[in-house]
Formats: C-alpha cells, structure tokens, sequence
C-alpha cells in the first residue's frame, strides 16, 4: 500500500512538474515583451549611471566628557530620584542645532556654489576653487540661483554671462529677499580682482595663482539658510558602552566635507572653552569691583594714620603692645574672612530668591570657601542652566529634555537653599565668638592712651584692608591663569581626511544588475497575469478540465493563403496534419466500416469548421475514396469560397424547399478528384424550420450513402444556434472543432454542460489551428493566430 502511495506521489509530482514545464513555454510565446523590458532597463540603467554623480562619506570621530552628575537628593540624605545622566544627547542637540552650524560654516564661502558641468548636464561640484575665489559685498542685495557663468580668457580677464527672467535678490546682512528683479541678463568681458558692481549684484574674481586659459566654471548664490538646512544632513552615532560620536556626512565633494566636519569639531571644541571662560570673566568682575571698594578704605586709613602721627607728634608702640595688636589684627582678618563668607552667603541666598534665571550669579570661586558641597551644587547647577539656553537656542518647542532641565534647576535651587542656611548659620556663631575675643584682647588695648588706642585702631583697619586687597588680587591672579589655561574636556580623537572618505555610490553594475531584474519581475509577472486572465483554450488540458469528450487530432497553422490547403498545398505540414487527422478517426473506426457522415460544428464563429471539413474530406478524396462534402449552414456559408464556387448555385435550401427533383442536380465536382459538394444554395429566412426536416434530410443522406464512401455535413456553430443539435442524429460521427488561442473556455464550459444536460455524448474534440513554430511539448502550448471573427450570426 505503502509502495503504492509512493508511485502516486511520484507521478502527481511529475504531472505537476510538466504542467510548470508547460506554463513556462506558453509564456516563451511573450519573449517579446520580456525583451523591450529588458531593453528599456538597460537604457535606464544607463541613464541613471550616467546623470549619477559620486557620493562620499567622510567621518570624524568626537570624544565626549561623559561627566556623572551629582543627585540633590543624595547630597540631603533623600532617597535617590534621578540616577546620574550623562551630556552626550545634549551635546548631540548641540552639535545639530541651527545657530551651532550657521556660526560654524560662517566664512567658509559655502553660500556660493560653484560647480562644472559635464556632457550629461550633471553639476560637478568644485571646492576649493583652483586659482580663483569669488568674493562679495554683504553689504549689496545679490540674485539667488542665478547662474553666472565665467570663462577665464587670458592672466587678467573673465568673460562673464549670465540670464534669468526672474530672479530674487537677496541681502546676506539682513537675510532675506528684498525685491525682485526681471530679465536679469549679463554678458561682458571683466578683468580679474575688481569688483563688477550693479543694481542687483556686487562681486569679484580674485585670482590666487594663474588661471588655466579658456577654463570655464559656474556659480550661484545661496541663502543662509539654504546653507544651514544642507549642512545639518549629517549622522551622529555613539560608539556602544562609551561616549565617542562618530560623525559622518554625505557630500559629492571630498575637500567640502573634510572642511566642515573639521571646523565643525572646532567650532564645538571652542564652545565649550567659551562656557568656561563666561563663568571665570564673570568672577573677575566681581573681583575687580571689590577691589576698587577696598582700595578706597585703604586711601582713607593711610589718610587717617599720617594725620594722628603728625598731631601727636610721632608714635611708638613697645613690644607688649604690639603684641597685644598682632594678635587683636589676626582675630579681626579672621573676622573679615568670616564676614566676606556671609555676605557672599547672603547675596547668593537673596539672588536665589528673587530671580529665576541663575546667568548672573557670581560663583562661589570669587572668594575662599571652604565648602565642597557647596561648589559641587552650584557647578552642576551653572552646567544645568547652560544646557537649558543651548536647548532654548535651537527649539522653542517645550521638548521633554528642556523640561527635565527645568526641573533639575529648581530642584538644585532648593537644595542649594538648604546648604545656604546652614552655612549661614555656622558662620553666624564663628562670628559671635570672634567678636568676644576681640572684645577682650581690645580691652587689653584700652588701657593705653587715647591717641594710641587711636592709632591701633586705624593701624588695624588698614592692615585688615591690605590683607583683603592682597587677597582679592590673588584671587583675579587665579581667576586669570584659570581663564587662559582652560581647555576643552571633550577631544576630537580623528580629523576628517579625505583619504579616509568612502565612495557610497551604488555601483554601476549594481544599478544595471538591479534594472535587469526589476524588469525580468515586473515582465515575468505581466506575463503570468497574461496568462492568468488568459480565457483562449491554449493546451490539451484546457480540454480535458472542461469535458469527457475526446482530443481526436490537432491542425497545424495554415500559413499558406490558398484555405484549400490539402489540395493546393499536399506537401506542406498542415496538409500532413489532416492526414494524422485522418488516419486517428480511421482507428477509431476499424470496427465500424459503415459509418461514413460525419457532422462537424464549433462553439462559435470563426474557429475554422469550414475550414476543418473542406480539408479533412480532401485528405479521405486522397486516398481515392468518393467524398462528398454538404454546407448545411445556410446562414454564413463560406465553403463555397473555398472551393471557388458560386453561393448562387442550387444547393441544399433548394432541395429542402423542394425546388428540384433530383439530388443530382444539386451535386457538384470539385477540383479535387473524388470530391464533391452540395452548396448551401440560397439563404433562407427560416433556415432552423428547413433543417428540422428529419425525413427531406434522411432521404438526402441515404441517396448519398449508396454513391459516395463519406459524407461530411458542414454544420453551423453550435454554441450560437441549435441546428447542429437538429442534424445530429442523422450523422454516424460528430467532431467538434476547437480553434487554439481563439476560443473562450468559459463559452466552452458552458457549451459542454449544456450538451451534457441533453445527453450529448457523441462529440470527439479537433483542436484547431497550432503554430507549429512555437510548439516544444506537444500541441495546444499558447500560440497566436491570424483568423479573424467573421460570422454574422449575431448574438
């Protein structure tokens, strides 16, 4: 049993493998299509290889601090809210933002292009310019994407040209289109290094090497923001589990791309160092007004000090006393300092308070302090703000990155707060206990005279003002060292180099190899759905899936003009054909020598029946037997053209409508020997009532059964009208004729269900009309034919 599903499963495979071998070759019917696909594949291939010009990705590569930011929360003991965020995103917002990149190509002359052209019209971008540049005023309107062409004519002179109809003009000071301006057309001979100034253009070509003669480029101008909106069409990816960026950016020129990346990374490097240095000009301003303060105490105690010396006389103080005042000047230095703090403390309190922006505070670097926490708080809340003006910068959108920041601002305020009133006061407490020792070291002092107790006294608010003045210009001494030794924390680890830049162009092997198959695809599948929604009868299995009745023979295509074929062409293939036809129905009846009527029909008009009939009962008048062929469609006639006879001859409608006695009168030879024919005769206006005359019909055909040895009754289409049904029993043998390519498998399978239900069992199929040319798996593949549709049968 096993062994035996095996042998099905084998055979179902092959049968299905022939039917794809079969599919496969009817398409080959369509080459022609898949050809001038190919054909115009291959032509835009080459076009788009043609007008395709290079494309280069040139890289940089940017390390980025990836600093850890302190939580708040933990700083006050609080449980942790935010885990530590790194800078990348922001500085990757940083580095694609508008101003970043309008400030970073400012003065690179990238608002004009200059460019060559080749043989296709394609604009070969030239950057830098070889021995020449383009300069102009900013101060004059120039015309937007208004092509100037220039020829170098010898060492000192341009011809310049140019035309447009309508062409804006622009100001690069305010940028923006002031006016415009029609027919704007140039075409004059310059020399080289001068302006060439007009209404609606100001420029010159400045030379910087001797130019090649007759050397001939183009340019145009471009707004800014044409510029900054290119330039931002670069990618920035992060190296896995680090914070290096990669930097790429796609551009037809290498020298172009190598240049901005560059500067790019520059330009963001010097950024950085600028926000440094804000912070420290800030602190030495503050600084510098603090010293003029000071500066004019110390005026005033040297004042002071030279005039109680000269009332009294001169002053000297002994050991012990100055003993006493060396130690009464270091309790009040520490006073100062500890004063200096809570000023400090409570001006950073009060500006915390009353403003919400924290761009003008003056950093805890300004002075001496001696609290950590304190600084760490206030760096990451400058870094913090500073972040939130570059974002400001680029997007007034409220972003979700923009409002973290904020949140963070307000909630590093409160934290600061915090420290302040702390800080605040343990100073308070530094300071009251300061104030008792200087109390008593001044009551120490009190018992000197009144004019020394005078003069220590000035002697220690001037000394006081030297230790902060000193103090103060140490301090803008740091400030400035720290101000002219800051660098970037962030690193450019690759420059962009031209010799790394890739060429990302899509092959042009590729391009065609892709173009082929995109039009095999789309051709294959045109074809497939040609064949899909193809409803002709194209193979044998057409047949089969549509009726039980035999394929008793194929015809070959009659290529010849002569319909006649088989007797005015017997050598040819379709004459061969009728004579297969020929010898399978003599097979099939061996075993009945006595039935010689043959009644062939179709499903509709133009499948050759006539064609068929004529022919296949030529083949039997061949092999020397009497045939005689009856055009029994009274209609459509044709069989009289093919034998070259005329259709007012007497023929069947007149023997029906009993206008001749004899049937030898309407018997006529043909010029193929052993062939005769009965015409149609006149057409009828009733021609279904005269073919329904069983008896006139038997009568006839049993004459003719006694004198010839085959009878063929040439039928009208069944599949149009049922006189054919009316005829068939008087006939031994039915053929149906089936033209290829030509009739409808849904007429058909309507057609054969019908003859089904009136128990039509009879017919044997002919396929009809094969071009042999195109056939490799046997008959019926998918060929095209050049018959046409000629019965008027109506519908």
């Amino acid at each position: 049993m096993q062994s035996q599903n095996n042998m099905e499963a084998g055979t179902n495979t092959q049968v299905n493998f022939e039917h794809y071998i079969k599919l496969a070759l009817r398409g080959l019917k369509y080459w022609p299509l898949m050809a001038i696909a190919l054909a115009t594949a291959a032509c835009i291939a080459f076009y788009i290889n043609a007008t395709s010009l290079p494309e280069y990705l040139v890289t940089t590569k940017l390390l980025v601090q990836d600093e850890k930011e302190m939580d708040p929360n933990n700083i006050l003991g609080l449980p942790q809210l935010n885990k530590a965020t790194t800078k990348i995103n922001n500085q990757k917002g940083v580095l694609k933002s508008y101003e970043f990149i309008k400030q970073t190509i400012n003065g690179l002359g990238f608002e004009i292009r200059v460019f060559q052209e080749d043989a296709y019209g394609n604009q070969l971008l030239v950057y830098p310019t070889p021995g020449f540049k383009v300069d102009y005023l900013q101060t004059h309107l120039q015309p937007l994407h208004t092509t100037f062409a220039v020829e170098f004519l010898n060492d000192s002179s341009i011809h310049l040209t140019t035309h447009k109809e309508q062409a804006s003009l622009y100001s690069y000071q305010t940028e923006k289109i002031e006016k415009n301006v029609a027919n704007l057309a140039v075409d004059t001979i310059l020399p080289v290094n001068t302006y060439f100034i007009t209404d609606y253009c100001a420029f010159a070509i400045n030379t910087t090497q001797k130019p090649v003669k007759k050397a001939q480029y183009k340019f145009e101008f471009k707004t800014q923001h044409e510029c900054v909106e290119h330039f931002q069409n670069f990618n920035i990816d992060e190296v896995d589990n680090s914070s290096i960026l990669n930097i790429s950016f796609k551009t037809q020129n290498i020298a172009l791309g190598t240049t901005f990346l560059n500067k790019l990374t520059s330009a963001f490097l010097w950024k950085e160092v600028q926000m440094k240095n804000k912070i420290k000009e800030r602190t030495i301003d503050f600084i510098n007004s603090q010293l003029l303060q000071v500066h004019d105490s110390l005026s005033l105690t040297e004042s002071s000090i030279q005039q109680v010396i000269k009332k009294n006389g001169g002053i000297e103080l002994d050991v012990r006393k100055n003993a006493i005042y060396g130690k009464l000047s270091d309790f009040q230095s520490q006073q100062s300092e500890l004063n200096l703090q809570l000023r400090y403390y409570s001006y950073l309190k009060s500006y915390l308070l009353e403003n919400e922006a924290v761009d003008e505070i003056v950093p805890p670097t300004a002075i001496k302090l001696d609290n950590p926490q304190l600084m760490t708080l206030m760096n990451q809340l400058f870094a913090t703000y500073l972040e939130i003006e570059d974002i400001e910068n680029r997007t007034k959108k409220d972003i979700p990155q923009l409002a973290h920041n904020k949140a963070e601002v307000k909630q590093l305020k409160g934290t600061i707060l915090n420290v302040l009133n702390s800080s605040i006061a343990t100073i308070q407490n530094e300071i009251k206990n300061n104030e008792k020792k200087i109390l008593q070291t001044q009551e120490n002092l009190g018992k000197l005279p009144h004019h020394e107790q005078q003069l220590v006294s000035i002697q220690r608010r001037h000394e006081i003002n030297e230790e902060l003045y000193t103090l103060l210009l140490t301090r803008r001494s740091e400030m400035q060292i720290a101000k002219a030794s800051n660098l970037p924390s962030h690193e450019v680890l690759d420059l962009a180099r031209g010799e790394q830049a890739k060429n990302i162009s899509i092959p042009a092997s590729k391009i065609y190899s892709q173009s082929i198959g995109i039009a095999l695809l789309i051709s294959m599948g045109l074809i497939w759905l040609i064949l899909l929604f193809n409803d002709r009868i194209q193979s044998n299995e057409d047949i089969s899936s549509l009726t039980q009745y035999p394929i008793i023979g194929h015809i070959i295509h009659n290529k010849h003009e002569a319909p006649f074929v088989v007797q005015s062409k017997p050598g040819s293939l379709v004459a061969e054909s009728f004579r297969s036809l020929r010898a399978n129905i003599n097979h099939q009846l061996n075993n009945y020598k006595d039935q010689k009527v043959f009644l062939t029909t179709s499903g509709n008009m133009g499948e050759g029946k006539t064609f068929t009939t004529i022919n296949l009962a030529a083949s039997y008048a061949q092999m020397g037997k009497k045939v005689v062929v009856i055009n029994f469609d009274l209609r459509q006639p044709k069989m009289e053209n093919y034998l070259n006879t005329s259709n007012h001859a007497q023929g069947v409608t007149e023997y029906l409508t009993n206008q001749v006695q004899q049937i030898g009168d309407i018997i006529q030879q043909s010029e193929q020997p052993n062939l005769s024919f009965i015409a149609a005769g006149a057409k009828p206006l009733n021609a279904s009532e005269l073919l329904s005359r069983d008896q006139q019909i038997s009568e006839l055909l049993a004459c003719l059964r006694q004198e010839f040895d085959c009878i063929f009754m040439d039928t009208p289409p069944i599949g149009r009208v049922a006189d054919a049904l009316s005829l068939l029993p008087h006939a031994d043998q039915h053929l149906f004729i089936v033209r290829h390519d030509r009739s409808h498998r849904h007429l058909l399978k309507h057609l054969f269900n019908d003859l089904r239900l009136k128990n039509v069992d009879s017919f044997k199929v002919i396929i009809n009309d094969i071009k042999v040319k195109n056939n490799r798996f046997g008959y019926g593949q998918g060929y095209g034919y050049g018959y046409g549709y000629g019965y008027g049968y109506g519908s």
